[in-house]
């Protein structure tokens, strides 16, 4: 017992003397390594190939732990590397289409709440950036302009052209709301937000629209003849009704 923890603290003062020294000498240990490659670089792909081959369990603990330690300069080194060869990532990410959906599927399963506190963290420390965001996603899918938009809005004298609400930003009731045509990419008006869904309800299909308005026609002489005959009970004089409204 004695013996081999002898032996296993002057194979740990050797692997610090290595480690230390290939620090030292980093530098000519990289080249010599390079000038052996380019004496003979099959050799060198085969042998590389064979021990990754052989030692593959072991090589995936590595690259986790290395990883797991240098996780910001992976990142950067990966961002820089397809930035300089962005046809080789791209070829890359055809090849591996479904194997790259099925990862990166498992992975926002098995961190979901990571990824959505991630998220909320960086909305709410970059309100500026949601808004242009979200402002170039809503001129991207209408086909406007943010010139366009606001020429548009001009034009309209800043009302909803249906229901002449008067048109604000953000994600009330009112704010403005770019029309088009979902079929053909055409741009119409600047609509408020209640008005532009409600012409979607209907699929932006004008039969529907006229039937929805002959339907609610249909209606109204009943519910105003209705609605006269109330008031006309209310406001007939002796006064109960409005004791009982105080």
């Amino acid at each position: 017992m004695i013996d081999e923890e002898i032996s296993e603290a002057r194979k740990e003062r050797k692997r610090i003397r290595e480690r230390a020294y290939r620090i030292k000498h980093r530098e000519r240990i990289n080249e010599q390594a390079r000038a052996r490659y380019e004496r003979n670089p099959h050799k060198n792909d085969a042998a590389c190939r064979a021990y990754r081959q052989t030692h593959l369990e072991k090589r995936k603990i590595k690259d986790r732990e290395y990883y797991g330690l240098h996780k910001e300069d992976r990142k950067f080194y990966e961002r820089e590397r397809r930035k300089s060869h962005p046809e080789i990532a791209r070829q890359y990410r055809k090849a591996h289409e479904i194997k790259m959906a099925v990862d990166n599927g498992l992975y926002r399963l098995a961190h979901r709440d990571e990824i959505s506190m991630q998220r909320k963290d960086w909305r709410m420390k970059n309100p500026e950036k949601i808004k242009v965001k979200t402002e170039l996603a809503r001129y991207r899918q209408t086909g406007f302009t943010p010139q366009a938009f606001e020429e548009q809005l001009e034009e309209q004298g800043y009302q909803c052209p249906l229901c002449n609400i008067i048109l604000q930003d953000g994600l009330k009731r009112d704010s403005a709301c770019a029309d088009h045509n979902h079929a053909t990419g055409q741009t119409r008006a600047v609509l408020c937000r209640k008005c532009n869904a409600g012409l979607g309800g209907f699929n932006d299909d004008p039969i529907l629209l006229r039937k929805a308005a002959a339907y609610l026609e249909s209606y109204m002489p009943l519910e105003f003849d209705s609605r006269t005959q109330l008031s006309g009970q209310r406001n007939e004089g002796d006064g109960n009704h409005a004791r009982l409204c105080v």
